[in-house]
């Protein structure tokens, strides 16, 4: 576990020595960054359910043919996998059909108000 805290911690090196240039300069530009953090933890947590799914196939199926125990964990999984997949996709779903019922599907550009000032006054 160890080790894979460790590889996970490696590979976010390079975003986390970039942290400081997120390219958030106003509200729109913060929208459009929260949006594409949203779908790339959604198609993470799909891609994760499916890896589950699968994992539980094979220990059902291969590994575990003939424990009725270990059986039962792995047909734990298979729901767990199947859950989670129905889970995200309702989600994203549900998010879709908000944001497009509103007005703000993806050809909508969001404009935050400006204050128009003067300093010479």
């Amino acid at each position: 576990m160890k080790k894979v805290i460790a590889l996970v911690l490696a590979s976010l090196t390079p975003v986390l020595a970039f942290a400081q240039n997120t390219g958030i300069k106003d509200l729109s530009s913060g929208f459009a960054w929260a949006k594409a953090l949203f779908n790339n933890i959604s198609v993470f947590i799909v891609a994760l359910s499916v890896v589950w799914f699968l994992w539980g196939v094979f220990q059902n199926v291969v590994r575990q043919a003939g424990d009725e125990e270990a059986r039962k964990k792995a047909h734990l999984m298979i729901i767990q996998g199947i859950l989670g997949i129905a889970v995200m996709v309702s989600v994203y779903g549900l998010v879709y059909f908000v944001t497009n019922s509103i007005g703000l599907n993806n050809s909508a550009t969001l404009t935050p108000p400006t204050l128009n000032y003067n300093i010479n006054n």
